[in-house]
């Protein structure tokens, strides 16, 4: 399905629907009052947030789009999400102890769901800023990579580039004036007059402590990835607590040994349910659910 809409993405951009002009990032004014703000360069696309007028935002890019409806934006411009805006990503890829990302790659989300739209990615070992958790779901400050979308009529692109802004904000001072000239005197130096010193004993000699043996520090190597495959039943949840929306139920226990989730957008789980699959990704275990580890599927495969 995913594969299908890139396929139909390029052919739009070879015969001409769809042109990107990608550009140096610059900056740019709001030029109304509540622009909208949108996950994805489309006007049905969920608002994430507004802009007031005289804000400035970064501009990453400009997506030109030929065919259009009326009414519609003829232009759309990418930009680096602003600050304070929500941004979710999903809570058990993210380490507890430093609040860093877990698996290879996690998606940012506009919303706490699958179903909201990604706004940026983070790749393993990123660190994030917890603002708050509902459920499976983790609030973060937003990272720079983080972006949105803004129709492109609704920006000045006649403001100030990045680097002159930064020059505005550390305007050089005015040159000082020369500082007059002092001619000075310097007076004749008298005479010190003769101390008799009394003679310096000398020093004890310190005795240097004997060494003490250097204790050897562990190096804290990272755990290995653990990649599994395994196979089942694709089901639906039974717990409205559960980490993920789907599980992997033995054919013979009826038990779900794992719970599984996919940060591919070409893996869609939904598709799955109820059919016996062989399944393999990294294998994770959530502090809240250690009896039942979650699988980040890479791949997942029918079987009869």
């Amino acid at each position: 399905m995913k594969t299908n809409q890139r396929w139909a993405w390029a052919v739009s951009v070879a015969v001409g629907l769809v042109v990107l002009a990608v550009r140096a990032e610059e900056a740019a004014v709001v030029k109304k009052d509540r622009v909208n703000v949108r996950a994805q360069g489309s006007p049905t696309s969920e608002v994430i947030t507004q802009l007031k007028k005289g804000e400035t935002v970064i501009v990453l890019e400009e997506i030109v789009v030929k065919k259009h409806k009326r009414g519609e934006p003829a232009k759309w411009a990418r930009i680096q999400l602003p600050p304070n805006t929500p941004v979710w990503l999903y809570a058990p890829y993210i380490e507890t102890t430093n609040h860093t990302v877990n698996i290879k790659r996690v998606n940012l989300r506009a919303g706490p769901g699958e179903n909201f739209s990604i706004i940026g990615r983070l790749d393993r070992g990123s660190e994030v800023k917890e603002i708050r958790t509902d459920g499976n779901w983790m609030e973060i400050e937003a990272p720079t990579n983080a972006y949105a979308f803004v129709a492109a009529d609704m920006l000045d692109r006649t403001a100030p580039n990045i680097a002159e802004l930064a020059a505005n904000a550390n305007p050089n001072p005015a040159p000082a004036l020369p500082a007059p000239t002092v001619e000075t005197v310097k007076p004749e130096p008298a005479p010190a007059p003769a101390v008799e010193t009394a003679p310096t004993p000398a020093a004890a000699q310190a005795v240097a402590p004997a060494p003490q043996p250097a204790v050897a520090v562990a190096a804290e190597t990272p755990a290995p990835k653990r990649i599994v495959s395994r196979e089942g039943t694709v089901v639906v949840s039974r717990s409205i607590q559960a980490p993920t929306s789907y599980g992997l139920e033995n054919r013979e226990s009826h038990r779900i040994v794992n719970y599984l989730h996919s940060e591919s957008e070409d893996i869609n789980l939904k598709r799955f349910a109820g059919k016996k699959v062989i399944v393999t990704g990294e294998e994770l275990i959530d502090q809240r659910w250690i009896n039942t580890p979650i699988i980040e599927v890479d791949s997942i495969q029918v079987v009869p």
